[in-house]
């Protein structure tokens, strides 16, 4: 994300540069050429390619072949340091997939994509629709949708089957989007269709419905957090209260045998009693501590708790009013 940031291009489009290069030179220069992304280019252009644009220094593309090219954006998506669909909705997306029924995931899927962080999402979309571009060119350039698929998946850590769902209907996915450099994305928020219009007594139903569930959720989840931790804090409070059992009752064996001794034994005996008071302090301290680790837990669940209400409900309400729109 913030190497997308440093590298673009236009402010407006949030893509890295070399990326962004890259699928502009093929779709001008490659999409009709025979065997795109499957024959290999020049590993010394590759590696020099590689270097000037770490360097950030301008790069002439046309000046090297769509096969060299084609390489370096493979290599690119490659060494992203997290995948397009993010390592946490990753395997939502293949759940969904192959949970409900293929109409049904399309519809979902939509909306998990604008959960997305805007590079990924900017990022997919252009790559799914220029993959769709190219596979129009199929008789020519012989790469097929399946072809494609193999040869890039492994590269995205997308399966097979989810990447063929997101490039064939790459138009229906990515709404609005266009391999177009002075076209902005737009971004799910500036979807008006889906403004909440309080006002709309059906709309303002769902809402309530979604807050519903959301709240009934977070309710349950909140119960099972609630009593293990009091499990915790009662284990804790028993362990202290054995510690503390065992330690007087060791200073009164102590204190009842050195009242036979000499001085000397006294003054030693002291010093054990002082050794313990210093120990039961440092207990005290610790559980002191335990209930300010406690609150803080709960005061940093309680927001989290916040923020997953009102995240599941706007999903839980734009997914009832989008279906329709997306199907249509």
């Amino acid at each position: 994300s913030e190497a997308v940031k440093r590298s673009r291009i236009n402010d407006n489009l949030p893509l890295c540069r070399v990326f962004q290069e890259c699928i502009m030179y093929i779709e001008t220069f490659g999409v009709q050429r025979e065997g795109i992304y499957r024959v290999p280019g020049y590993r010394a252009k590759l590696q020099e390619l590689k270097n000037l644009y770490n360097r950030g220094e301008a790069v002439e593309l046309t000046n090297y072949d769509p096969e060299t090219i084609a390489m370096l954006l493979k290599l690119y998506l490659r060494e992203l340091p997290e995948p397009l669909l993010t390592r946490k909705l990753g395997m939502e997306f293949e759940r969904v997939l192959q949970s409900e029924g293929e109409s049904e995931s399309i519809s979902t899927i939509c909306h998990m994509l604008r959960e997305l962080p805007e590079e990924n999402y900017a990022t997919l979309a252009w790559l799914c629709l220029h993959i769709n571009h190219i596979c129009r060119y199929s008789e020519v350039n012989k790469m097929t949708i399946t072809n494609l698929i193999i040869i890039l998946s492994p590269t995205l850590s997308i399966s097979n089957t989810l990447l063929r769902v997101l490039c064939e209907n790459a138009n229906r996915m990515f709404p609005g989007i266009e391999l177009n450099p002075n076209k902005a994305i737009p971004l799910y928020h500036e979807d008006t269709s889906l403004l909440i219009v309080r006002e709309d007594p059906i709309q303002s139903y769902v809402w309530a419905q979604a807050r519903n569930e959301a709240l009934t959720y977070v309710k349950n989840k909140l119960k099972e957090q609630i009593k293990e931790e009091r499990n915790m804090v009662r284990d804790y409070k028993s362990e202290i209260s054995q510690l503390e059992t065992r330690n007087q009752n060791e200073g009164e064996v102590r204190l009842r045998a050195t009242r036979t001794r000499t001085y000397e034994s006294r003054v030693i005996n002291e010093n054990c009693e002082e050794d313990l008071r210093q120990y039961l302090g440092l207990l005290e301290k610790e559980n002191s501590q335990f209930e300010c680790d406690k609150m803080s837990l709960y005061n940093s669940f309680i927001d989290d708790t916040m923020s997953s209400i009102e995240a599941y409900t706007e999903i839980r309400f734009r997914r009832t009013f989008a279906k329709t729109s997306i199907e249509e």
